[in-house]
């Protein structure tokens, strides 16, 4: 074989092997799954029933699930692990969540929408829908300690159901309503200032102009034209604890997102 002949075989032979490493990476599946599945406290869900993956071709893939993390009988939010293999030799992993609620998550989530589907008017603007939802779930309830708090789901339902609430049932009945209806929200857990110190929740919300405090708790008055709808971190700072203090809204600022500071 003649050096010229047996140098274009090897390069024929070169190319052919990128092209099959070029190939081997560009496969892939895709999964598709609920990023928080929802589960009642003690049932026996079945995890693989809302998961699904395909390779690139259409062919379904191999599904294997991690749920090792979540325990069923103890309410809260666990995560889990998604892992897919297809038959052309792609793999992909992802991570959801799985919340274990107390209350039938069909049945709140169903009471939710039912009130939304009320208040809520065509034509509103985003800060209309928000405002109409705050003041909802701040006139709704009672201010009484001793609710639920397995999860916010589970303290929204409370709250409905009961009609009675403390500052997690108010934060959670505006977690769940603002979710429902679209409305970007983040749960916020006061910061102990010092030993002892009582525990306090609230809302974050941010309907495109920034983010913004809410606080619908019943029973809070606060001062300096506090509201306790979307306030600003400025004014966060001014409200007083129950010690008087002004430290209400201490939190972690490492972990939410940085609220405006003036309106």
């Amino acid at each position: 074989m003649s050096k010229t002949l047996a140098a274009f075989l090897a390069a024929i032979l070169c190319c052919l092997s990128v092209s099959s490493t070029a190939l081997a990476a560009d496969r892939s599946v895709q999964i598709a799954f609920p990023k928080n599945m929802n589960i009642v406290l003690g049932s026996q869900p079945d995890f693989k029933s809302e998961i699904s993956a395909v390779d690139d071709l259409g062919v379904p893939a191999k599904v294997f699930i991690d749920s090792s993390l979540v325990d069923q009988s103890v309410p809260g939010t666990y995560k889990t692990i998604y892992r897919a293999y297809g038959l052309n030799g792609g793999k992909s992993e992802k991570e959801g969540l799985v919340t274990v609620t107390k209350c039938d998550p069909e049945k709140a989530y169903a009471m939710i929408d039912d009130i939304l589907g009320k208040i809520l008017k065509d034509g509103m603007t985003d800060k209309e829908r928000a405002k109409a939802i705050f003041d909802y779930a701040k006139s709704c309830i009672k201010y009484k300690a001793g609710a639920e708090h397995a999860t916010s789901l589970d303290g929204a339902y409370f709250g409905l159901t009961k009609g009675t609430g403390d500052c997690y049932t108010s934060a959670a009945l505006l977690e769940q309503f603002y979710t429902r209806a679209g409305i970007t929200n983040i749960f916020v857990i006061r910061q102990p200032t010092k030993a002892n110190d009582y525990e306090h929740n609230w809302v974050m919300i941010d309907i495109g102009g920034g983010w913004y405090h809410c606080d619908s708790t019943p029973t809070y008055k606060g001062v300096s034209g506090f509201t306790g709808f979307m306030f600003p971190e400025s004014l966060a700072m001014k409200q007083p604890s129950a010690n008087g203090a002004t430290d209400r809204f201490s939190y972690d600022k490492t972990f939410y997102p940085t609220a405006e500071w003036a309106n």
